[in-house]
């Protein structure tokens, strides 16, 4: 059973509070980070970075469990990703099903429920969500005894992704907040990808984020930006959504 939610992965009542993590040791950005800050005791995180300098890339597929500090949930740290560049794809499909395999299976011997973020693997580590969704999660758990929740953050939108003609418009959800600190819906008409130059409004304030060689995918989840530039003058509005 597969459901899908909008809310904070870190307070999902599920027994099993799965993320991807690389195969160096860091936990220095996205979801990783804020689980590592706030479920993770300083010795899970030094066994996970003991890990890595162990068997390196040997990880992939595996799985790290830990229980929470100060809780009763396990955390799934999955090593879906061998080495984090933050440009292309880092996330390994078959590493991250293998990962998805073992947790199914382990929640079903231990008769508990599974919790995961919304676009996993396809933040930084650049993944396809829509691979991921409808090849990976959707066989692994469709048919599984196995309760699965996907967590999309509070005020981001499920997004779906239309790769069609260049008319045809499309609702994007990223999250962008090593730049705007906070979440936004993009609406774009034309929009082929990373952007030379960008004009956000942000909530009731005005923002221009006017940047040279402007990389979408530098901030947000790049399979929404699966092409090259798009042409100049192109519109893109940033809507605030809060």
């Amino acid at each position: 059973m597969i459901k899908e939610v909008q809310g904070d992965l870190l307070k999902a009542n599920s027994g099993i509070i799965c993320h991807q993590v690389n195969c160096k040791g860091v936990m220095g950005a996205g979801v990783a980070k804020q689980i590592k800050d706030s479920l993770l005791c300083g010795e899970d995180f030094a066994r996970y970075q003991r890990l890595c300098k162990a068997r390196g890339s040997d990880n992939l597929g595996e799985i790290f469990f830990c229980r929470e500090k100060n809780g009763t949930r396990f955390i799934a740290n999955l090593f879906g990703e061998d080495i984090p560049t933050g440009t292309g794809i880092d996330t390994d499909y078959d590493a991250l099903e293998k990962c998805l395999r073992k947790v199914r299976d382990t929640a079903s011997e231990l008769k508990c429920t599974v919790a995961i973020p919304g676009y996993i693997g396809c933040g930084l580590a650049g993944g396809d969500w829509n691979h991921v969704y409808h090849d990976i999660i959707i066989p692994v758990f469709r048919d599984s005894e196995v309760e699965l929740t996907i967590v999309y953050w509070e005020g981001l939108e499920k997004a779906s992704l239309h790769v069609g003609n260049e008319q045809e418009k499309a609702l994007y959800a990223v999250s962008v907040e090593e730049i705007l600190k906070r979440t936004v819906i993009v609406e774009a008409e034309s929009f082929d990808g990373a952007l030379e130059r960008v004009t956000a409004a942000v909530s009731r304030d005005e923002l221009l984020l006017e940047c040279d060689d402007f990389d979408c995918r530098r901030i947000g989840p790049s399979p929404y930006f699966p092409y090259g530039k798009v042409p100049e003058g192109t519109d893109v509005s940033f809507y605030c959504h809060l």
